[in-house]
């Protein structure tokens, strides 16, 4: 994988039938920069089960996934730029980060967002 490049997997139709890679649309672009009180995290493993089908399908217990939108996805990333004094690089989050590589948040917008551990890799 690149690490100069923030690949997304976009919802483009609903399925109708079984999902198919034409449901969804892969694009490159750049890395998103964190403005202040933001962090840029980098998806270390993302989720892909049953709930993801209605999401994609229509409203349930939350909106259905926007068509043009990054496809809903828990996901388990690690901080690589902080511009938060409470979260520093490094650290594991967990949250609804999407089918992309990197994403910004500001933590306090984005559910489920919460640290998995303190501990630090580099």
């Amino acid at each position: 994988m690149r690490n100069d490049i923030n690949r997304q997997w976009l919802l483009v139709r609903r399925p109708d039938g079984m999902i198919t890679e034409d449901n969804f649309n892969l694009v490159e672009g750049k890395i998103p920069v964190p403005a202040d009180g933001e962090v840029l995290v980098r998806n270390l493993w993302l989720s892909f089960d049953p709930t993801q089908r209605g999401w994609m399908s229509m409203d349930t217990y939350v909106p259905a996934v926007p068509i043009g939108a990054v496809m809903r996805a828990a996901s388990v990333g690690q901080v690589v730029e902080s511009r938060r004094s409470d979260y520093r690089p490094g650290e594991f989050v967990q949250g609804f980060f999407g089918w992309q590589d990197y994403m910004t948040t500001d933590g306090d917008r984005c559910v489920g967002f919460r640290r998995v551990c303190r501990q630090t890799w580099h």
